[in-house]
C-alpha cells in the first residue's frame, strides 16, 4: 500500500505536468497557425504570436498584436495585445482581457477606444457539441473618440447570457448599462447629452442550439420573450413588454407594449431632433393624449403595439415598416 501511495505521488503531478504542457504547446503550435488568416463572418484574423503562461493552476494565453480586418467593407479592429485565461482544471470556462486602448476600423476613419475594464467570458459544454452554457461582458469606464470630434461612451455595462434549457436553444439575456454618452451632435444636438441608464431582460430562442457549428454565425432567432426594456433621462423613461415570433425570413410578429412616462419632454426632443414633421407630431400628441385620458397615472401611456404582416401597428393604425430583427 505503501508503495501504491509513492507511486501515486509521483505519477499524479507528472500526469498534470504533461496535461499542461501539452495544452501550452498546441495553443502555441496548433492554434497559433490556424488562427492567423483565419475568417470570421469575412474577416481575416492575424496576430504577432502566441505565448503561454500560467503554470500549473491556469492557462494564460497571451496574444500580441490581434487584428481583425474585414477588407471588403474597410472595417475591423486592433489591439496592442490581449489575453485568453482559464482555470487548468477547467478549460471550457475561459475569460478574454481586452487592454485599456484598443482601435475600430471604419471607412473613412479610425476610432479609439479606451476603457478601465473591458472583459468578456463565455463558458461551454464539451460534451453536448461545445454548445454555448453561458456568456458574459463587463465594462467600465468604456470611451469612443473620432477623429471627426465626435465623442461617445458609458460608465458601466454588464452582458448576462445564460442557457435556459436542455436543448440549447434558449438563453436568458440581462444587459445593463449606466452613464451613457450617446455620440456628441447627435440628431442635431436633440438627444439628451447623457443618458442615466438601460436595461434589458428577455429571453432568446433560436431555430437551433449555438454550438461549434455556430461559430462563423449565430442561428436565426425564433422567438424573443422581453420581459423588460428600460431607457431613462431626466424625467423621460420609456419601457416595453412583449412576445414576438419570427418567421424563416427574420420577420418578427407578435404584441409589444410601451409605457411611457413624461411622453412629453419625449415628444420634445422628436420635434428637436426634426424626427416628425409638424403635422405627423400633431396627430402623435393627440393620439398620445387620448391614451392618457384613458388612464389612470398623469404623464404616462401605455400604447399597445402590434406587429404582422411587415407593418408596427397602433390599433388598426399602420405607423412604421417592421425592421428584420434577425440575421
Amino acid at each position: 500500500m505503501r508503495r501504491v501511495k509513492i507511486a501515486l505521488l509521483l505519477i499524479l503531478p507528472l500526469a498534470w505536468i504533461l496535461y499542461w504542457v501539452g495544452a501550452a504547446q498546441f495553443s502555441e503550435r496548433y492554434a497559433g497557425p490556424r488562427l492567423d488568416g483565419a475568417l470570421i463572418e469575412g474577416a481575416a484574423i492575424s496576430h504577432g504570436g502566441l505565448s503561454m503562461a500560467g503554470f500549473p493552476h491556469r492557462f494564460e494565453l497571451s496574444v500580441a498584436r490581434p487584428r481583425l480586418m474585414d477588407a471588403r467593407r474597410g472595417m475591423g479592429w486592433s489591439a496592442p495585445s490581449m489575453r485568453l485565461e482559464a482555470a487548468s482544471y477547467r478549460p471550457q470556462d475561459v475569460t478574454l482581457r481586452l487592454p485599456d486602448t484598443q482601435q475600430l476600423h471604419l471607412p473613412g476613419e479610425t476610432l479609439a477606444v479606451t476603457s478601465t475594464r473591458l472583459d468578456a467570458g463565455m463558458r461551454v459544454r464539451p460534451l453536448a457539441r461545445l454548445g454555448l452554457d453561458a456568456l458574459r461582458l463587463d465594462a467600465t469606464g468604456l470611451r469612443i473618440e473620432s477623429p471627426q470630434g465626435w465623442r461617445a461612451g458609458l460608465g458601466a455595462a454588464t452582458l448576462r447570457m445564460d442557457r435556459a434549457d436542455r436543448t440549447g436553444r434558449r438563453h436568458d439575456l440581462t444587459i445593463d448599462a449606466t452613464d451613457l454618452v450617446p455620440p456628441t451632435g447627435l440628431a442635431g444636438g436633440a438627444i439628451p447629452a447623457r443618458i442615466d441608464g438601460a436595461r434589458l431582460d428577455a429571453q432568446l430562442e433560436f431555430t437551433r442550439p449555438i454550438d461549434r457549428d455556430a461559430a462563423d454565425a449565430l442561428p436565426p432567432l425564433a422567438a424573443l420573450v422581453l420581459r423588460e426594456s428600460m431607457v431613462g433621462w431626466g424625467r423621460v423613461e420609456i419601457r416595453a413588454q412583449g412576445t414576438l415570433d419570427f418567421d424563416a425570413a427574420g420577420r418578427p410578429e407578435g404584441r409589444l407594449t410601451l409605457r411611457l412616462t413624461h411622453w412629453r419632454d419625449l415628444l420634445d426632443l422628436v420635434e428637436a431632433a426634426d424626427l416628425l414633421g409638424g403635422t405627423e407630431l400633431a396627430l402623435a400628441e393627440r393620439a398620445l393624449q387620448s391614451l392618457e385620458d384613458r388612464g389612470d397615472v398623469a404623464d404616462q401611456v401605455e400604447v399597445p403595439l402590434t406587429l404582422s404582416d411587415g407593418m408596427i401597428r397602433l390599433g388598426a393604425l399602420p405607423l412604421a415598416p417592421i425592421p428584420r430583427l434577425s440575421p
